[in-house]
Parts: structure tokens; C-alpha cells; sequence
């Protein structure tokens, strides 16, 4: 049987290189959980990943990102999941 794989990226115009704001969004991306360094490594101990955890029973991964960028930085949030796990997955960043 195939499995059909889901890919969710959720991101945001943040602050730019050089601006205060930029160490924040930095932090924020650490504390929520940057991805992993070794891939297929496991992201379990972040509260994002914990987060997510508590909502869907199937495999997945999910990571925030910071890009900072001097024109258009980004903040997001990663996730790859089967495809049945995508609608839960869809409204991570409007639930609790």
C-alpha cells in the first residue's frame, strides 16, 4: 500500500537582521524547537513537537524556522506528516 505523505509550512514576515526584534524571533524558534540537526533525528523534547504529539497518533515531524533575512525575514513552522494527519495539522497555529 502507498502512503501518501503531507508537507505543511506556516510562516509569517518577522523581523530583519540587525533590528531588536531579530533576537526574539531567534529565541522563539529555539524554544518552540529548530529542526533537527541530524536528519531523521528526533525533535521529541521540544514543546512544539510535544505540542503536536497530544493531537495526532501517526509519524510526523514539526519544527520553527527563523530566516533572517535583511529584506523579507520569515518566521514559520515546518510540518511533514501523513496526508491523513494534514487537516489536524492545518489548524496547529489556531489551536491551544
Amino acid at each position: 500500500m502507498e502512503t501518501v505523505l503531507s508537507m505543511l509550512l506556516f510562516a509569517a514576515e518577522s523581523a530583519a537582521t540587525g533590528r531588536a526584534e531579530a533576537n526574539a524571533f531567534s529565541v522563539l524558534q529555539h524554544v518552540l524547537g529548530a529542526g533537527p540537526p541530524v536528519k531523521k533525528d528526533s525533535n521529541a523534547t521540544s514543546l512544539l513537537y510535544q505540542a503536536v504529539a497530544k493531537r495526532i497518533h501517526q509519524p510526523f515531524d514539526v519544527f520553527a524556522f527563523y530566516a533572517s533575512y535583511s529584506d523579507s525575514p520569515l518566521f514559520g513552522i515546518y510540518t511533514f506528516s501523513k496526508a491523513a494527519a494534514a487537516k489536524t495539522l492545518s489548524r496547529l497555529p489556531t489551536t491551544k
